[in-house]
């Protein structure tokens, strides 16, 4: 992939594999140390680099449903109003979807809860069970999905049900 994006003459070799370490970072890390990198490398990256990067990662939203997949509306705590639709498939874990969604809205995983959110409540905190599949956790087609973001006071919004 580095050498397809060099060979086009676009990019410098050192852009392009900076480029490509910050997003093997972002997926396997999280955004708090693809972030970290981030600072670290201000002074490597040309001016303008790194804010072009954020922007890009920002507006990149979820991917688009997959036909055969469970279709998922995604809500965020921050934007209760306004779902996203994606899908995915019931064979993957709470955890890789969790990740996947944080990544692609540009979220720290870590600062993050994510809910099974029938009939628009937080009816179960779906990442007690992070290794349980969404079939396992009675996520299905069509179900709305919350991911709660945490709070500057270090808090959350919804408390758990024992």
């Amino acid at each position: 992939e580095a050498a397809k994006l060099e060979a086009r003459g676009a990019l410098p070799p050192s852009i392009v594999s900076l480029s490509l370490a910050l997003k093997r970072t972002m997926e396997d890390c999280g955004e708090a140390e693809c972030e970290k990198q981030c600072q670290a490398l201000a002074g490597v990256a040309p001016e303008g680099w790194l804010q072009c990067r954020r922007m890009k990662r920002r507006a990149a939203g979820l991917r688009k449903p997959v036909p055969g997949e469970l279709l998922l509306y995604i809500y965020r705590s921050t934007q209760p109003e306004t779902p996203q639709e994606t899908s995915e498939c019931k064979s993957t874990t709470v955890h890789s979807l969790k990740c996947r969604l944080c990544t692609e809205l540009g979220l720290d995983p870590s600062r993050v809860r994510i809910w099974d959110f029938f009939g628009k409540r937080p009816y179960a905190l779906l990442e007690r069970n992070p290794d349980k599949t969404l079939l396992a956790r009675r996520v299905f087609d069509q179900n709305p999905i919350m991911l709660e973001e945490q709070l500057d006071s270090g808090g959350w919004s919804y408390q758990e049900e024992d």
